[in-house]
């Protein structure tokens, strides 16, 4: 298990428009806008086309657990444009801002902790970049009833 710091890696375009959200943000939560800044500083830019795989960038589908918890998936959004909330995460969030730049297999620590532990996540996996379209997720609540339809 990799635990993180090593290189941040974000799209020279996914900057600007991260950093300009940040500057927007920054009255209305500043807590969320500084997290943001902090890791936008630390980052190493590249291309579009020169960007690895198994780096988490805007728009990825994101696999992850949180402290050993039941794996989840989502797609890492700007704030604001998510359309399936159930599916995606804000890069404005703690932990949309840790997985932001990193890499598949490592261990991040998250900007929030619960009863005086601190939580990590740890990114299993990166699908294709949404691409403006639709994640396909079914509702926890609908899952029983696709079964016993069966």
């Amino acid at each position: 298990m990799h635990i993180n710091q090593a290189m941040i890696a974000l799209t020279s375009d996914d900057h600007k428009r991260l950093l300009a959200q940040a500057y927007y943000h920054a009255e209305r939560d500043p807590h969320a806008a500084e997290r943001l800044m902090r890791k936008l500083r630390n980052a190493t830019l590249f291309e579009s086309e020169e960007l690895s795989e198994d780096v988490v960038s805007m728009n990825s589908i994101v696999r992850y657990r949180i402290d050993g918890e039941a794996p989840a998936r989502r797609a890492l959004v700007f704030p604001g444009k998510g359309i399936q909330p159930e599916a995606e995460i804000s890069v404005l969030t703690a932990l949309g801002t840790a997985l932001l730049g990193q890499r598949v297999g490592e261990r991040i620590p998250l900007d929030f902790q619960e009863a005086g532990h601190p939580r990590w996540v740890q990114i299993e996996g990166i699908e294709p970049d949404l691409k403006g379209g639709m994640i396909p997720v079914q509702p926890k609540e609908l899952a029983g009833v696709a079964h016993s339809q069966g």
